[in-house]
């Protein structure tokens, strides 16, 4: 085992440094916000209407200022108050607009969680509480639903885009979409609730 090499690869969203005592060939990336173009593409690639009306583009691209996924969640909050099917001309509500979206995507994603039925609620705070990725054989037992209820669920918190169902080791399993959703559902939860999980 000595001499197998190993590849680890690793997140953060701090700043992270091996201390100077370790010398590990080691390699740091740091990502950086996308380009003005990119976040762009991103948001007509979420909503061809974007399109339509370049100043609410450029309004949604700075607030968001390059970080992907609080792009696509402001581009669902544009798109949610639009008129369905409506017209995106004008100013497409920018002003009321601009100040429904906040400076950190936390709170977005918490009102999306507030729209959910108790039941899915409840339900994604159990996929928190087991962690980012959530093997169904423990979220059964503790969810309590019939394996068709189950499923059905799932489908519907993935559908709203929140996890996704993916299979490793072969166990079937769901995974939160991003880290921030799960650390806003779980960070939601009364301490009470966490523990009765």
């Amino acid at each position: 085992l000595a001499d197998t090499p190993i590849l680890l690869i690793t997140t953060s969203r701090v700043r992270f440094r091996f201390s100077a005592e370790v010398m590990l060939p080691a390699l740091s990336l740091k990502l950086k916000p996308l380009s003005n173009a990119d976040a762009e593409s991103l948001l007509i690639a979420q909503d061809s209407r974007f399109l339509e009306n370049p100043e609410l583009t450029q309004v949604v691209i700075q607030k968001t200022t390059g970080n992907p996924l609080f792009i696509e969640e402001v581009a669902s909050l544009v798109a949610q108050a639009q008129q369905p099917g409506g017209n995106w001309s004008g100013n497409g509500g920018i002003d009321r607009l601009t100040l429904r979206i906040p400076d950190r995507i936390e709170p977005l994603i918490a009102d999306r969680l507030s729209k959910l039925s108790t039941k899915q609620r409840r339900l994604l705070e159990l996929c928190a509480v087991i962690g980012n990725d959530v093997p169904l054989y423990l979220l059964r037992p503790l969810a309590g639903f019939k394996e068709a209820d189950l499923q059905h669920r799932l489908g519907v918190l993935q559908s709203r885009r929140l996890i996704y169902k993916s299979e490793g080791n072969g166990a079937e399993s769901c995974s939160f979409r991003h880290s921030i959703i799960r650390d806003v559902c779980f960070n939601s939860m009364l301490l009470s609730v966490r523990r009765s999980c």
